[in-house]
């Protein structure tokens, strides 16, 4: 293994991998700024460079690849240390995963962590088409174990569905007081912040570089079997699962206005509300306008978003769309994980909640209208 600290993060084109890498990315320079210049090389790859000058200006190295050219992916994981890998929204995610996970193990990286999806583990990897991106994650999930072998080398996070979603719903919510999604209202589920998901794996790094003079690089090494939790597969979960009708409730609560009703669309008319947000101005751009830029949250649970979590229209391409709805069906079919406290733990605090979120970023909303 090369003695060089350099971690890789792939598909920071996405609104999960752009908000991890800006995260690492700020830690790391309030390392250095700390007295620390042992942090190392954050290596971004992608395969869009539009929208990623926040991260070249915080220090990331972005390297734009095609995933069919196997010389630019090794030349990109170079000599690396560890890799965080986010798959891409792509009919050929497991094509392209897996070429990152062979060329990662012939690298002789120290660590490889999978960025998945909670609820991948109550699919049934039966034929048929029936949840076929889900079962891409599984597939990519057992490629990691298995090419990767020992337990120190590899580790999954699951993700729930990231809160920032539903900025994509606000121009009916402010317009019409509606919240729109094909889920049956009596169903129980729920999303989580994702600056709380992004922030549990930077405390985790943080927590392994402890008494040690590793560098953040080095500890991303280390990250996932060093952390106080000692797992291998983390589920960032919300607390509890709540009915649709009840986080509907929330949301107004937390936008203070009773009015606001549900209704459930089915999946096509879902897609196609998608669909349309694509070119929509108001997803065109990270806002910054009623959004701090204070790596610092205030105290008392007062956060305001930040607009490296915000989601942009162009995220939205078929094979994400199709990956939300079917997370969604499983919601309609029961099949949720159990609710864990990971991200409490990780965190030393509560996760941020709807309501909370809602009411803290409601002049957003309105800007959105």
């Amino acid at each position: 293994m090369s003695s060089q600290q350099i971690c890789v993060i792939t598909n920071v084109d996405s609104q999960v991998g752009f908000a991890l890498a800006y995260r690492l990315l700020e830690e790391r320079r309030s390392n250095n700024r700390g007295g620390n210049d042992n942090q190392g090389t954050i290596r971004l790859l992608c395969r869009n460079k539009e929208g990623l000058d926040p991260l070249t200006q915080l220090g990331g190295e972005v390297y734009q690849v095609d995933y069919n050219a196997e010389d630019q992916v090794r030349e990109a994981l170079k000599s690396i240390h560890a890799v965080i890998l986010v798959p891409e929204h792509d009919y050929q995610r497991v094509k392209y995963g897996e070429t990152i996970i062979r060329v990662a193990k012939e690298e002789d990286v120290n660590h490889l962590c999978m960025i998945s999806i909670v609820g991948v583990g109550k699919i049934d990897q039966s034929g048929g088409q029936e949840y076929k991106h889900l079962k891409q994650y599984n597939q990519l999930e057992q490629i990691v174990k298995e090419t990767m072998g020992s337990k120190e080398k590899h580790s999954i996070v699951r993700l729930t569905l990231p809160t920032q979603f539903f900025y994509f719903l606000a121009p009916t919510l402010e317009e019409r007081n509606v919240l729109r999604l094909p889920v049956k209202k009596d169903r129980k589920w729920s999303t989580v912040d994702l600056y709380d998901s992004v922030d549990a794996i930077v405390k985790l790094s943080n927590e392994t570089r402890q008494g040690s003079p590793q560098g953040l690089t080095s500890a991303l090494g280390n990250l996932f079997v060093g952390g106080h939790l000692n797992k291998q597969v983390y589920q960032f979960t919300p607390r509890k699962w709540i009915t649709v009708k009840e986080l509907t409730e929330e949301i107004g609560e937390g936008l203070q206005r009773d009015s606001i009703k549900y209704e459930e669309v089915d999946t096509q008319e879902f897609k196609k509300i998608l669909q349309e947000l694509r070119d929509d101005h108001r997803f065109k751009e990270r806002p910054n306008k009623n959004m701090p830029n204070d790596p610092t949250p205030p105290a008392g649970g007062n956060r305001q978003d930040r607009p490296f979590t915000f989601p942009l229209g162009r995220y939205l391409n078929d094979p994400y769309i199709e990956t939300l709805i079917e997370v969604m069906d499983l919601v309609n079919q029961g099949q949720h994980e159990h609710a864990t406290d990971d991200l409490k733990q990780i965190l030393g605090r509560e996760p941020q909640d709807i309501k909370s979120f809602f009411k803290n970023n409601r002049r957003q909303f309105q800007d959105l209208r």
